[in-house]
């Protein structure tokens, strides 16, 4: 790899702009590089440098994931919107709704809400639960039709066993399609 070390900032981090393909420029950090050099073809230069990737954010991993996971299930049909949550929403001490959707059947549209305790969990490294939850919530497009017939025609009695039966089903779905998918996929770039 060639290129040149810009300097970004005052604390000594550098910017490698590889010749020829700019928007590398955009991937790479040298670290403990001291002023403008150039790098030879192993990023090498007169001043040792180390190479580090830039970690990929919270919002752009779940917007790939979502863009692949809508691939996945063949949903290209459908629209939607990504919220993020300000507040989690608790239900009871120690349980937090990660993410919800919110389907439009006649629009095929979806609005798909992330709270916050989400993004803890991708900053602890737990890439398979955020990518399975994200994996979850598009899966509800699936049962959601039968849900809302069979919601509709069931006595009042048996709606919270409506909601758990379309949670267990949506989630075996989920599960089946997450089983094969390489771990590979679901890191972050």
């Amino acid at each position: 790899m060639i290129g040149r070390a810009y300097n970004l900032s005052e604390t000594g981090e550098h910017i490698l702009v590889v010749l020829g393909t700019p928007p590398l420029a955009y991937n790479y950090r040298v670290k403990r590089c001291g002023g403008v050099r150039d790098l030879d073809s192993r990023g090498q230069g007169s001043i040792p440098c180390t190479l580090t990737m830039k970690k990929e954010t919270y919002k752009n991993y779940v917007r790939r994931m979502v863009q692949k996971f809508k691939r996945d299930l063949f949903l290209h049909e459908w629209t939607h919107d990504i919220l993020w949550a300000i507040e989690d929403k608790q239900h009871v001490p120690k349980l937090f709704t990660v993410a919800e959707i919110s389907t439009n059947l006649s629009y095929l549209r979806a609005d798909i809400t992330f709270y916050p305790q989400l993004e803890k969990k991708f900053n602890n490294g737990k890439y398979s639960d955020v990518a399975e939850t994200i994996l979850h919530e598009l899966c509800h497009v699936y049962t959601e039709p039968l849900y809302k017939v069979a919601y509709d025609l069931c006595a009042p009695a048996m709606n919270a066993q409506m909601e758990v039966l379309r949670e267990q089903a949506t989630q075996r779905i989920c599960g089946a399609i997450f089983a094969l998918i390489p771990d590979k996929d679901i890191k972050p770039v």
